[in-house]
């Protein structure tokens, strides 16, 4: 790694370590009471987008507005140099508050963190793979990790949030 990309990941990392420390208000709700859920995904397989899309459907019947945002896989023209999503990119979804934002992307993906960490929303969720280290930024980051063993697979993530706040009560 060149000087340049050491200071621009040192600068990154001290933005996401920033962000992950600013007080918000954190409040888990029951199903019943969600109103609106933003998604952030990156690069999702085919199979990956017909389980998302049928969430968001699900969702919608129940009243519930879902929001994704999606870094495709060419995503040239969307990152910084730093790597980081640019404002023009993230705005739109930024614009929403919402009742719980859903981080879908892989393992120590810097958008998925970045975008969630940015979002107005009660309650962060996100996975943890408990085969790999503790990530403490990771647990800074968000209100709610969802662990497993391995790498996270979108039906059963999504399975266990719903499971999860369906037995929540008021």
């Amino acid at each position: 790694m060149s000087l340049i990309e050491t200071i621009r990941a040192h600068k990154r990392d001290k933005l996401l370590a920033r962000l992950a420390l600013v007080p918000h208000k954190k409040c888990i709700k029951p199903l019943d009471n969600v109103k609106s859920i933003g998604v952030v995904a990156h690069a999702l397989t085919i199979e990956e987008r017909g389980v998302l899309q049928s969430f968001t459907h699900h969702m919608n019947m129940r009243s519930i507005m879902v929001q994704v945002i999606e870094l495709p896989e060419d995503c040239e023209g969307l990152l910084e140099k730093s790597g980081l999503p640019t404002e023009s990119f993230i705005s739109l979804f930024l614009s929403y508050k919402y009742d719980m934002v859903i981080d879908t992307t892989p393992a120590g993906d810097l958008f998925g963190l970045y975008v969630v960490l940015r979002a107005e929303c009660l309650l962060r969720v996100g996975y943890d793979d408990t085969d790999n280290l503790v990530n403490p930024l990771k647990n800074e980051s968000f209100d709610l990790l969802i662990r497993g063993s391995g790498p996270r697979v979108l039906d059963g993530y999504l399975a266990n949030i719903l499971k999860l706040l369906v037995q929540v009560r008021k």
